[in-house]
């Protein structure tokens, strides 16, 4: 409804300052991935990391890590809808994994939930990393949301809940509602992963040489057409700059920066984001570590036969038929 009674460019107009965003301690201790977009899905964004010591990770020449991120579903529909785009919002991560979805590949992915597919406790990690027997489902915390029926007003999301784990600049800004509706909606499964889908299927699209999903955040990946086996890894990447603190559970923010019909390039978020780091409180900020040398654009080269070493996750080259 949102969608079809307000000019969306005119409300993208009206963003608050990404530096506010940037520098916000969504939970001091948690690294965050910032997944950055166009308006239009259609085009490359582009993802940093913020580690659990609040710096932005870097690569061993000193550079900001980035990878090309696509939030594009095939069906390009918004992100409140089943298969839709990836919503804009905060969504928790609960920690790796891999899928044995051979589209999505054998690299391991980061489980990111919106709020309603994730609990409460599971958003806030105060749950120990632990699912219980006895914690409601999505769709359980979704009825007892609508209806009042919890017991525990502690364990049910609402929308104010939801808005105080974002800077209070950004608060009134409707379009991060996406991932708070969507997960109200029913929607979950939106990983952050890999692929293993042959971008020559796309050829001329304005996101080639990507690859769209059904929802999710993709990073790009090569294999070799003669053996199967991964050649370059943006998504290795990604989860080692990601967990290269030991951690593997933290949060993902996903927004639009604009309506420009071109991928975003880290040069236009560098501003931001060096301000930011100024001025992120000092309690964040432990001995920095730096992240391992990238090759190119923050892409993990993977040598045949070549063991790659993450700091939660080994992964041998591997073919994927």
């Amino acid at each position: 409804h949102y969608a079809l009674t307000n000019d969306l460019r005119a409300v993208i107009r009206t963003r608050p300052p990404l530096a506010d965003l940037l520098a916000h301690p969504i939970l001091p201790g948690k690294p965050v991935v910032f997944s950055l977009q166009r308006q239009d899905r259609r085009r490359f964004g582009v993802a940093v990391v913020r580690g659990a010591d609040g710096q932005f990770v870097r690569n061993a020449d000193g550079s900001v890590f980035h990878v090309a991120h696509l939030a594009n579903a095939i069906t390009n529909l918004p992100g409140t809808i089943t298969n839709g785009n990836t919503p804009q919002g905060l969504f928790t991560i609960a920690g790796a994994g891999t899928a044995t979805n051979k589209w999505i590949g054998p690299t391991p992915y980061l489980e990111s939930k919106v709020p309603f597919e994730a609990s409460v406790a599971e958003f806030e990690h105060t749950d120990g990393g632990i699912v219980q027997s006895a914690t409601p489902t999505a769709a359980t915390m979704r009825t007892a949301t609508l209806t009042g029926a919890a017991a525990d007003p502690n364990s049910v999301w609402t929308e104010a809940r939801y808005l105080n784990w974002w800077p209070a600049s950004w608060r009134q800004y409707t379009p991060i509602l996406e991932a708070y509706l969507a997960g109200q909606a029913g929607r979950d499964e939106m990983l952050i992963h890999g692929t293993t889908v042959s971008s020559s299927y796309y050829r001329g699209r304005s996101y080639y040489p990507g690859t769209p999903s059904a929802g999710c955040l993709v990073a790009m990946e090569t294999w070799n057409p003669q053996d199967g086996r991964l050649q370059t890894s943006d998504q290795l990447s990604l989860i080692k700059a990601f967990t290269r603190d030991g951690l593997d559970r933290g949060y993902l923010v996903v927004v639009e920066l604009d309506d420009r019909l071109e991928p975003v390039t880290l040069a236009e978020i560098l501003p931001d984001l060096l301000a930011a780091e100024s001025r992120i409180p000092a309690l964040l900020k432990t001995t920095r570590q730096e992240f391992a040398p990238m090759a190119g654009f923050g892409r993990e080269v993977i040598h045949s036969k070549a063991k790659v070493n993450a700091p939660l996750i080994s992964m041998s080259s591997m073919p994927i038929w």
